[in-house]
């Protein structure tokens, strides 16, 4: 496929290097190749590589509708990375939840972002934020938790 003439595509004027302007994982990763002949009767060449760009979590939460106190609920957070995701924050309001030392919730992890909270209270009700990193940066989403009384 011939890349297509536009500001996006720039080849130089002796077409030796390309220049992509403003490069989106979802347009521009993919195969490139190259191509050279000469008239001197040598031969051509090509050479091919992939290119792979890097970006930060695209993160979301799924909407939640309400629980009932003394439920569990799981918020579910997902992302599309490159690298990999290698942090995870949950927030409640603006208060970072501690996974390790508090027993009522469960999950936030790397290997299991969703957060579940445990046998939830009136307390429990209000807003949640999944934050997601990797080295190249981090996405984030909010969502609110609905607690009916029993």
């Amino acid at each position: 496929m011939t890349l297509p003439s536009s500001s996006h595509y720039t080849p130089s004027d002796n077409s030796k290097v390309l220049t992509i302007s403003s490069l989106n994982h979802t347009v521009d990763d993919g195969y490139y190749s190259c191509a050279a002949t000469n008239d001197a009767g040598m031969g051509n060449f090509s050479a091919k590589f992939q290119l792979q760009i890097n970006y930060s979590p695209s993160t979301n939460v799924e909407t939640l509708g309400p629980v009932i106190e003394g439920q569990s609920k799981t918020i579910k957070c997902h992302s599309q990375a490159r690298p990999a995701v290698t942090s995870v924050t949950w927030k409640k309001g603006q208060e970072v939840i501690n996974v390790i030392t508090d027993s009522k919730y469960s999950g936030g992890t790397v290997q299991t972002p969703s957060l579940t909270i445990g046998s939830v209270l009136k307390t429990d009700a209000g807003e949640y934020t999944c934050q997601l990193g990797n080295d190249v940066g981090h996405g984030t989403a909010t969502v609110t938790l609905i607690v009916l009384c029993k």
